[in-house]
C-alpha cells in the first residue's frame, strides 16, 4: 500500500502539474539551508555593533582548514602551524589590549570590544610560518588584522627574524588600533596602494589585497605588484575575482581558495584566494 502511494506521488511529481505542486516543497528545502544563519541575525543585532568587516571566530573545522592551507602553501608541518594558532588563541593580554583600544576610540559604537580574529588568524599563521621580511596590507580598516600581523612579526623578531608590515589605507582615520605598541614592526601609511607599490624599493614577501574589488583598481594594483614579489612571496585577496586568477596565471603562480567557516554568525564567511609560487624556497626556520 505504501509503495503504491509512493509510486502515485512519483507519477504526479513527474507530470506537468507536478511542477506546480512541488514548488512549496522545493521552496522549504532551499530555505532549510539558511535557517541556522537567519536564527543568528537577531542575536547579532543586539550583541554586536559592527556594520562592516564583521569579526567572528572560526569553527573547529574552520580552524582546521586554515591550518591545512597555511601548511600546504608554506610547507611547514601542520603541527607547527597548529602551535602558532594556539599561541594566538592563548594571548589574553593581546585581546585585552585590543579591547581597551576600541573602548577608548571614536569607533566604540561601531566596533565590538569582544575580540574575534576571523581572517586575522589566517594572516597571523602565514606570518609566523613564512617569516616574511616585508608585508604590505592594502586596506586596513580599524587595524585589527594589522595588529595580528604585527604581533606575529614581534614573535618572529624574538626568534631572530626581522620583518615589517606596511598598513595602507586611503582614509586617515583608519588603522587606529595599531598605536605605539607595534611601532617597531608596523608602519601606517595613507594613500593609494598602486602609488605605494610603484614607489616601493625592494621586494615584498606577503601582500594582502583588502581595498576594493573594482576591476580597474585591481588590475593596476596587481600590475604594480608583479615586479615587487620575492621568489617566496604569497598574495592573499579578500575577493576571488578574475583579475586575481589572471595575475596568478600571468606570473606562473598557483592558487588555492580558503573558505571561512564562521562560528555563531549569520555571515556565511568570505572566500580568500591564496597565490603562491610552486617552486618557492624553503621557509626560514
Amino acid at each position: 500500500m505504501v509503495s503504491r502511494f509512493r509510486r502515485m506521488l512519483h507519477s504526479v511529481a513527474e507530470s506537468p502539474i507536478g511542477v506546480w505542486l512541488t514548488r512549496p516543497l522545493r521552496f522549504w528545502f532551499a530555505v532549510s539551508y539558511y535557517c541556522d544563519l537567519w536564527g543568528q541575525i537577531p542575536i547579532w543585532l543586539f550583541k554586536s555593533r559592527e556594520r562592516t568587516n564583521f569579526t567572528y571566530d572560526y569553527t573547529e573545522l574552520g580552524n582546521a582548514v586554515a591550518i591545512e592551507i597555511v601548511s600546504l602553501v608554506t610547507r611547514v608541518e601542520p603541527a607547527r602551524i597548529a602551535g602558532f594558532a594556539n599561541e594566538l588563541t592563548a594571548d589574553i593580554e593581546l585581546r585585552r589590549w585590543l579591547s581597551s583600544r576600541i573602548e577608548l576610540s571614536p569607533y566604540r559604537y561601531s566596533a565590538d570590544t569582544e575580540i574575534r580574529f576571523s581572517r586575522g588568524l589566517l594572516f597571523y599563521l602565514f606570518v609566523r610560518a613564512l617569516k616574511p621580511r616585508v608585508i604590505v596590507e592594502a586596506g586596513t580598516d580599524k587595524g585589527l588584522s594589522a595588529c595580528l600581523i604585527a604581533a606575529a612579526l614581534q614573535r618572529n623578531k624574538a626568534e631572530g627574524v626581522i620583518g615589517q608590515v606596511y598598513a595602507l589605507d586611503v582614509r586617515e582615520d583608519r588603522g587606529f588600533l595599531l598605536g605605539d605598541r607595534f611601532a617597531d614592526v608596523a608602519i601606517l601609511r595613507f594613500g593609494d596602494s598602486v602609488d605605494f607599490l610603484n614607489a616601493l624599493e625592494g621586494t615584498i614577501d606577503f601582500f594582502i589585497h583588502d581595498t576594493t574589488a573594482e576591476q580597474q583598481h585591481e588590475k593596476l594594483q596587481y600590475k604594480a605588484l608583479e615586479s615587487k614579489l620575492s621568489p617566496k612571496a604569497i598574495t592573499i585577496s579578500t575577493w576571488f575575482t578574475g583579475e586575481f586568477v589572471r595575475f596568478s596565471q600571468r606570473n606562473g603562480r598557483r592558487f588555492l581558495l580558503f573558505p571561512e567557516i564562521p562560528q555563531n554568525h549569520w555571515y556565511p564567511g568570505g572566500r580568500f584566494p591564496v597565490s603562491f609560487a610552486p617552486d618557492r624556497p624553503e621557509p626560514r626556520r
